[in-house]
């Protein structure tokens, strides 16, 4: 399902490392599950892990205290997770897994979810969170909008014609989306970074923050971008971005592997 809305007040997190806090309105925050659903219970979907999936956490703080930790480890010119290099797939799985790709590139799929309209008054509520599709959401928080993972293309994919395509279009059309203050990707997979809607979001003057590495690809889109490296933070537009490690890799050709960070 795609176009759900979760509004509230409070805490918004997610599993994972990665957590998004707002003001306090009263004597204490409350903690939002997101969670979306089609009534009659045939669909529903634990949110909180695709808003952890945005893998750059953002944080709205006051007297945060500085972060000692050190940035993401590496293994020569490639990153490792901080529980040491992950183990390469031998020939054999290597090739299944193309195969299935390439076979779900061309070939038609069933269980397509039902798409829910969006409300364009459910997106300025403050705060509020509505699920685009995959690991694209939309928050609005302590008057700031923010998009994480942006991908309105049909393919995830470094070329038009081939690639997965997606199975419902995205909950909400580019064309439709509110002045945005900040877009966030974590990490540089096809379906987590996609060149043209970086390109569109460019033009309507939105800066990315984004792992270390990831600002080549941004830039060559024609964005702006601000690199982070796992610990560090930055404020923008009246709060405080931190990047934070997650357990993950990286790349996009077969020669890339891990050569750009990936965060929570």
């Amino acid at each position: 399902m795609c176009g759900a809305h979760i509004v509230g007040s409070g805490t918004v997190g997610g599993a994972g490392q990665g957590w998004i806090r707002g003001s306090e309105a009263g004597p204490r925050r409350e903690e939002i599950l997101a969670r979306a659903f089609v009534p009659g219970g045939k669909y529903e979907q634990d949110l909180g892990v695709g808003i952890a999936s945005a893998l750059i956490a953002v944080m709205i703080v006051a007297g945060n205290p500085a972060m000692s930790q050190s940035g993401a480890p590496r293994d020569g010119n490639r990153f490792v997770n901080l529980a040491g290099p992950r183990p390469m797939p031998g020939g054999g799985e290597m090739l299944s897994f193309l195969l299935r790709k390439a076979w779900t590139s061309f070939s038609s799929r069933t269980g397509t979810p039902p798409v829910v309209d969006f409300d364009a008054s459910a997106m300025r509520h403050n705060p509020s969170v509505t699920w685009i599709g995959h690991a694209t959401f939309l928050v609005r928080m302590d008057g700031v909008t923010f998009i994480t993972d942006p991908i309105f293309s049909q393919r995830a994919s470094p070329v038009s014609f081939a690639g997965p395509p997606r199975l419902v279009r995205p909950g909400v059309p580019l064309d439709a989306l509110p002045k945005i203050d900040f877009a966030l990707v974590s990490h540089d997979h096809y379906d987590h970074l996609d060149l043209s809607t970086v390109s569109a979001l460019a033009r309507r003057g939105v800066p990315f923050f984004v792992p270390l590495g990831v600002g080549e690809l941004i830039r060559e889109a024609g964005g702006v971008a601000n690199e982070l490296d796992w610990w560090e933070d930055v404020e923008h537009a009246g709060v405080r971005l931190h990047c934070v490690p997650a357990q993950h890799f990286s790349g996009r050709s077969l020669t890339d592997e891990s050569q750009r960070l990936w965060a929570g």
